[in-house]
């Protein structure tokens, strides 16, 4: 089939991004938003992709783009092509810097050459048996002219003049009745855009899925580390926003790789696992500073850790991630009135208690 032949199992990111357990992906490329890639997929470095969905077995070479598109299954895409709002049919190859852009259709079978671009056209493997006139791009690409097909191939016409409405060009002068239905609409849509990504939730973007693929693959943590560090250079992030973005990172794998199951019991076995990439990068107070940072803006998104951040506070407590005198002191920062303070204030008694006990033994 298509795009799935087969019931799956798959991962949710962040952003509405869902692919199958067995997809291959690099550490440079970018699945931004509204993404799914089927089974057997594979996607090449610095590979950016959005709006769009992947069938089963697609290799994806490098430095591609594809957006607002579909690439239905056992196709290849080559290097440095270009896909956006299109469509591209089961077993087809497209060859390295291929351009298929305004809402063109690429049929089943049909094979691309090198730096070929298709904008708005109908593409076959094979020319037309019912006397629709044609041109012969290549041996088995050819495009069907569709003002000449009306009669004798009206199923693919309308199928293309249907799918014409993924692209308005910028130039095409709408009449005043469009124009208000336009604004209209637009109107009623505005809330559903979403902003552009900027490189630090790309960053994090791409550290949640790292250490997805590692907990499930059992990954060593070196070499995570290492993928993690790859993509701080990639998108040029500060020291401080590695350090927040891993732990936030770490918090939210449960939802990740456990939805719907109960949040704590399911993040202690990532906190254990992960512990070495928390060595890492919690390394001095600032560090410090950062995590704390990290598990209160989670917190204030996610009831779940809002209600046990008492016991992951006590866990990297524990573990020697966090001193004492760093939480007290970000503690004292919280708003009182706030749901959070009444649930970490009794992890500060306690450890305020411990101090003073501590004391009394020493005089």
């Amino acid at each position: 089939m298509g795009i799935s032949s087969q019931q799956r199992s798959y991962i949710h990111l962040q952003n509405n991004v869902y692919r199958s357990k067995d997809v291959h992906l690099t550490q440079s490329n970018s699945l931004i938003e509204d993404v799914i890639i089927g089974g057997g997929s594979s996607v090449g470095d610095k590979t950016r992709i959005s709006r769009s969905i992947i069938g089963e077995s697609v290799k994806i070479g490098d430095n591609v783009i594809i957006e607002d598109s579909f690439v239905f299954s056992n196709t290849v895409i080559g290097d440095n092509s270009v896909i956006q709002h299109s469509i591209i049919g089961q077993k087809c190859v497209l060859e390295t810097g291929c351009i298929v852009t305004k809402a063109s259709v690429i049929g089943k079978g049909v094979v691309l050459p090198e730096n070929s671009i298709i904008e708005n056209y109908l593409i076959r493997s094979h020319s037309s048996k019912t006397g629709v006139a044609s041109n012969k791009l290549a041996k088995n690409a050819y495009h069907i002219k569709p003002e000449e097909s009306v009669e004798s191939d009206a199923e693919d016409d309308g199928l293309h003049r249907k799918l014409s409405r993924l692209y308005m060009p910028d130039e095409t002068e709408p009449s005043d009745d469009e124009s208000v239905k336009s604004s209209e609409s637009e109107d009623n849509l505005s809330y559903t855009i979403s902003p552009v990504p900027d490189d630090t939730n790309l960053f994090l973007t791409e550290v949640v899925d790292s250490l997805t693929r590692g907990f499930e693959d059992k990954l060593q943590c070196d070499n995570l580390i290492l993928e993690i560090n790859s993509s701080r250079y990639a998108y040029n992030v500060s020291v401080k926003e590695v350090n927040f973005n891993v732990i936030k990172a770490i918090l939210m794998l449960p939802f990740q790789l456990y939805l719907g199951q109960p949040y704590l019991p399911s993040l202690r076995p990532l906190l254990d696992y992960f512990s070495p990439i928390l060595k890492n990068y919690i390394r001095n107070i600032s560090a410090m500073v950062d995590c704390l940072q990290a598990i209160e803006d989670v917190a204030a998104n996610n009831n779940e850790l809002n209600e046990c951040v008492s016991a992951v506070l006590n866990w990297l407590y524990n573990k020697d991630h966090l001193s004492e005198d760093v939480i007290l002191n970000w503690f004292s920062g919280i708003d009182k009135n706030t749901r959070f303070y009444a649930r970490v204030e009794p992890f500060t008694n306690w450890l305020q208690q411990a101090e003073e006990a501590s004391s009394s033994e020493e005089d």
